[in-house]
């Protein structure tokens, strides 16, 4: 048996897709095969890291979100190895998120990051989740033996296949869940795992050595097709009005490729959008 797979549907969207190709490059664990199933304007992206690119033809007919149909085309390519790791294309990914994942998924069968960080780019507003029961579907991997239990709630036809996932669903006034082990870890270094130990907080009040594996990065910030992903999300969270935040998370010169999409306002003044960069069009 192979041993990791990386899954990422993508659909149209070549900008941000670019800045995740870095983040693999970078990722410290490359043993792994990546499947991108592409349902639109596979033309305009420049894939640079080999991955095993699957095309398809969405129907606007189709019933079934085309996410659903991209991650059942996915799944049927990566038959055949022991882990899967599911990228989202517009999100970022630390240096060790694949390492970690991994290490992780070895002691169960679903494995997912807990408590995400989402950045609401064109309003520069942060929120830390409190999803403590389910990961999205941007930090989730499992083994080969959850695979029917994935294509299973693929098959089911709803955007939120991470809730289905994780939840469980409905059938037959039964309560079907996931039959396996699965294990959600915290997205965030740095916070004491047990007791009533407080962290260490720096002279900015951030805790020190934190940061997050995983942010989703949400709006329509790109200037192209905005996605699934963006389905049920609203600008919300505490104002960044410096890019303090988000620096913090993914690092100055990081945050600067999602912080020159707004300049920073004056005090009681609005954000400002701005016009989309040359390279973004």
């Amino acid at each position: 048996m192979k041993s990791t797979a990386i899954i990422t549907c993508t659909h149209n969207r070549p900008t941000p897709f670019k800045n995740l190709e870095r983040y693999v490059a970078a990722q410290t664990f490359q043993d792994f095969d990546w499947f991108v199933v592409c349902d639109a304007g596979a033309d305009n992206y420049k894939f640079k890291l080999k991955q095993k690119v699957i095309r398809r033809e969405a129907s606007e007919d189709d019933p079934m979100p085309s996410l659903c149909h991209n991650m059942l085309a996915g799944l049927e390519a990566v038959k055949g190895y022991e882990r899967v790791a599911l990228l989202e294309d517009d999100d970022w990914y630390h240096e060790n998120y694949l390492f970690e994942t991994m290490r992780h998924l070895d002691q169960t069968e679903l494995m997912g990051w807990s408590s995400d960080a989402y950045y609401y780019v064109l309003n520069r507003k942060a929120k830390r989740m409190h999803n403590n029961a389910h990961a999205s579907l941007a930090c989730t991997a499992f083994k080969a033996s959850a695979l029917p239990w994935v294509k299973k709630c693929c098959e089911r036809g709803q955007v939120f296949i991470d809730m289905l996932l994780w939840l469980g669903y409905e059938q037959d006034a039964k309560k079907i869940r996931f039959p396996g082990k699965k294990l959600l870890v915290s997205n965030f270094t740095g916070l004491p795992e047990w007791g009533l130990q407080q962290p260490k907080l720096d002279k900015s009040g951030f805790i020190i050595n934190e940061h997050p594996r995983h942010v989703g990065l949400k709006e329509n910030w790109h200037g192209e097709e905005t996605g699934l992903s963006e389905f049920g999300h609203r600008a919300e969270g505490g104002m960044d009005v410096l890019g303090d935040v988000l620096k913090k998370w993914l690092g100055e010169e990081e945050a600067a490729q999602y912080l020159k999409y707004t300049v920073t306002p004056k005090p009681g003044a609005p954000f400002i959008i701005m016009p989309m960069p040359v390279e973004a069009i």
